[in-house]
């Protein structure tokens, strides 16, 4: 069962909860990358935190 599948059966307020600590993650790993020194650790953070987000994303139920 996805992360989708699982907050969909979960209250609003569980939802919300999961969705500002995605964003939190996110934001913490960009706020990381963005005080490396070195360009490369910088990118693979980056990346990190936009591959999580994708993945996150296409978690989400379809709305139809």
């Amino acid at each position: 069962m996805s992360d989708g599948e699982q907050t969909q059966k979960r209250s609003p307020q569980y939802t919300q909860g999961y969705r500002a600590a995605t964003k939190d993650a996110i934001d913490w790993l960009h706020r990381r990358a963005a005080e490396m020194n070195d360009p490369k650790a910088r990118d693979v953070l980056n990346s990190a935190a936009f591959s999580y987000g994708q993945e996150r994303a296409s978690d989400k139920p379809t709305r139809g």
